[in-house]
Formats: C-alpha cells, structure tokens, sequence
C-alpha cells in the first residue's frame, strides 16, 4: 500500500515549489494570453513577476527613435519581469507579446520576495 504525505512525527511537510507555481493562491493568479497578446508592456508599473505554465513568448524593447528589437524568446517555465524583485526597476523595460496561447502564474512582488524569505532560505 502507498503512502503519501508522511512525514517524521513534529516535522512539517516541505514547501512544494511546483504548486506554488502552478496553483493560484494569495498575491498570485493564473493569467492568460492570446497569441499576439501582450502579457505587460514597456514602461508599465514593475510589481510582479511571472512564471511561464505553457506557450511561447517573446520579449522586445523599443528604442528612443522607435524602432523594435526582439532581446529574448521564453518558452514553459522560464520567469519573466524577475527584475521587479530587485526593487531598482519601478517600470518594466520591455514588452512581453504571446507567440502562442499561453498561461503564466502572475506573482505579486511582495508574495514572491515573502516565499522566497520564508520558503526557501531554510
């Protein structure tokens, strides 16, 4: 017979990072995006971060003089916009456009800085 979810007797079950990341739960939601959808755009207010579930994205900056540079293709379970967790970007350097139907786990800046505290430095 299988057992699951047993643990020492006074010791907590771990953190399970893999649901954390999967299941919306406080400071994090599911969000979708269509193919040519944009997940945020350059200049917008940098408080969260997002983890890529499913789909393709690609990542582009748009120069002073208006011309458009793709810097990064994502694909499933690449992070995006990590550099809101520093706290130094108040603003989002690029844009984030679906290439295809796509889900991404959209974590509050103050939900993930807390997990990572409480969570993972143990």
């Amino acid at each position: 017979m299988a057992h699951t979810g047993i643990h020492s007797i006074g010791e907590e079950p771990g953190f399970d990072l893999a649901h954390f990341l999967a299941c919306a739960g406080v400071g994090r939601r599911i969000v979708h995006c269509d193919p040519q959808g944009v997940l945020f755009s350059q200049g917008d207010s940098a408080d969260s971060v997002f983890y890529l579930q499913s789909g393709r994205l690609k990542v582009t900056v748009v120069s002073a003089n208006g011309k458009e540079a793709t810097i990064m293709l994502l694909s499933a379970g690449d992070f995006i916009g990590e550099d809101s967790l520093t706290g130094t970007a108040e603003y989002r350097s690029a844009t984030v456009t679906a290439i295809t139907s796509s889900n991404a786990m959209k974590i509050t800046r103050s939900e993930m800085i807390r997990m990572m505290h409480d969570e993972l430095s143990g």
